[in-house]
């Protein structure tokens, strides 16, 4: 312990300083061994990990080194205390302490003794600043305290100034060390077990760890920034809709029922999702998706079945810009015409993701359009419906966590995604209701078998492509002209890039004997092994 002390001499001189001891009676009996009698004795109350590590110990600022040799020099000069206060007053830079320099020249002037003055700002005078000058005020040598005091803070800013100097570097080495460390541990060993189990090694223990504990900080992370999305998100839907009711594109997709559930939160009841049926949905698609909504949503849910409106447009068309844009606008007739039938609907809600904007229209400068999406470009100029996108800057894996945290099945949000304009663009050429019927089951076996495979996960989009091509089979005995289909599968993060998934070759053979044995029309299956880019993910 560390005791501030005001004693006299067997001369009668008087003297002040400092005395380490275990407690007060030791510090005494130090002092008297010394041959001074003591007339004051106060414990500097120094923080625990002060009396360890001097760095950290609060002594004051320059200014206070300033202040203190300052008040020395003038007061060795006989200049009366007050005064010598507002002239260091004038001359400091610092207004905040000039203030308080001020402040305690008024104080003194006042009668206060110059130590109960410094103790109104303990933030600026440590204790044991008070208590040497406490100790000075009692033996009369003001003077010497201050000087004394300027020396050791100045000693100890200059000891601090060495200390945080030699620790720099070895914090930068440090922070280094823990950037390289979370970029393993985050990515580069995750991706490194991704690629060892897509080719069938063993993973290491270690990988398996770390793997784990990836996951785990990604998950956390993203429930985090998720649940801060749906909180935002919800205020700023309420305060732009008001009364209003809105209709929601519910497709039956990630994005657009992740949507719905979001504004269902939001709004209420004054959501109205309608489910369009353009025929050009997966197997059993539309059935599946009213049937999952009407049992486990409270939604007010419309479905209307438009698939001889959609495919009467579609008869010829074979570019896919124009097949996109005839969609879209389809979509909208379609919701305006149901609005009108809700009354007052002011507001359509989309699953739009960013994505889709960038391969729909250009950002920056002149990017070219890579294709219309029929949510976005895809929509009529002169739109009457006021457009929702909550979406609109997200990416499929933040849309899925926003789902996670929605409460939406693990097995639905995992779905991969599918286009708006659904099997339309996964017909190369003109669409017929022969061929959709031969995509649907073909794509249907893919799907099945993926899952059969317990792969289903570890590919990011995967589907069937029919194209304009019929080559030479052989069926039986007999010769067959038949229908080529193309499959793709994708592993990707946020479908901005992705690579094509390396399958065992078992897998392609069985899915490829299905499609051909089972599904009338195909005679050849190919598998594409094109990444994005150049390629996009869909086909058209």
């Amino acid at each position: 312990m560390k005791f501030a002390y005001s004693a006299r001499t067997k001369k009668g001189e008087v003297k002040s300083g400092i005395v380490e001891a275990s407690d007060k009676e030791a510090a005494f009996e130090i002092l008297k061994r010394h041959g001074l009698y003591v007339t004051t004795l106060d414990e500097l109350k120094i923080p625990f990990y002060a009396r360890r590590l001097r760095i950290f110990e609060r002594v004051g600022s320059k200014d206070i080194v300033y202040f203190s040799r300052q008040l020395a020099i003038m007061l060795k000069s006989n200049v009366p205390l007050v005064e010598t206060f507002r002239t260091l007053a004038s001359q400091t830079k610092n207004t905040s302490f000039k203030e308080k320099i001020l402040k305690l020249a008024e104080e003194i002037e006042g009668g206060t003794s110059l130590s109960k003055a410094l103790s109104l700002y303990p933030k600026i005078f440590s204790p044991f600043y008070i208590s040497m000058v406490k100790s000075g005020e009692v033996s009369g040598k003001l003077t010497d305290v201050f000087l004394y005091l300027a020396d050791y803070l100045e000693k100890e800013h200059n000891f601090r100034s060495k200390v945080i100097g030699a620790m720099i570097y070895p914090l930068f080495v440090l922070f280094v060390f823990v950037i390289v460390v979370t970029i393993m541990v985050v990515y580069v060993i995750p991706q490194l077990g991704m690629v060892l189990k897509e080719t069938g090694q063993d993973l290491p223990f270690i990988t398996e760890m770390v793997m784990s504990v990836s996951d785990f900080l990604r998950t956390s992370l993203s429930k985090l920034i998720s649940a801060n999305f749906i909180k935002s998100s919800i205020s700023e839907i309420k305060d732009l809709v008001g009364e209003s009711k809105v209709i929601c594109a519910l497709s039956g997709g990630v994005d657009s029922s992740v949507a719905a559930i979001l504004m269902s939160e939001a709004i209420g009841d004054n959501l109205i999702c309608i489910h369009i049926d353009s025929g050009m949905m997966r197997k059993n698609e539309s059935n599946d998706i009213i049937e999952m909504f009407d049992e486990s949503y409270n939604l007010n849910l419309i479905h209307v079945d438009a698939s001889e409106q959609f495919l009467t447009k579609l008869e010829g068309v074979t570019d896919p810009e124009k097949k996109r844009k005839i969609i879209g606008n389809t979509f909208i007739e379609v919701f305006e015409e149901e609005s009108k039938k809700l009354g007052d609907v002011g507001y359509l809600v989309q699953g739009t993701l960013y994505p889709d904007v960038i391969e729909s229209v250009p950002v920056k400068g002149q990017s070219a359009t890579i294709k219309t999406h029929h949510n976005v470009g895809g929509l009529p100029e002169k739109m009457k419906l006021k457009l929702i996108e909550p979406f609109r800057e997200l990416f499929k894996d933040e849309v899925r966590s926003i789902g996670r945290e929605l409460g939406l099945p693990v097995e639905f949000i995992e779905r991969h995604p599918f286009p708006g304009p659904g099997l339309a663009v996964r017909i190369i050429g003109d669409i017929t209701d022969d061929k959709l019927e031969m995509l649907r089951e073909a794509d249907q076996i893919f799907i099945d078998e993926l899952r059969n495979f317990n792969i289903y996960n570890d590919i990011w989009q995967a589907f069937a492509v029919l194209l304009p091509v019929q080559t030479v089979g052989v069926m039986g005995d007999a010769r067959t002209y038949e229908n080529v289909l193309a499959l793709r599968a994708v592993t990707s993060v946020d479908g901005m890039t992705a690579d094509w998934y390396a399958f065992q070759p078992e897998v392609l053979e069985t899915v490829s004997n299905k499609i051909i044995r089972n599904v009338s029309g195909i005679n050849r299956v190919v598998y594409d092994i094109s990444s994005k880019p150049p390629s996009t993910i869909e086909w058209e």
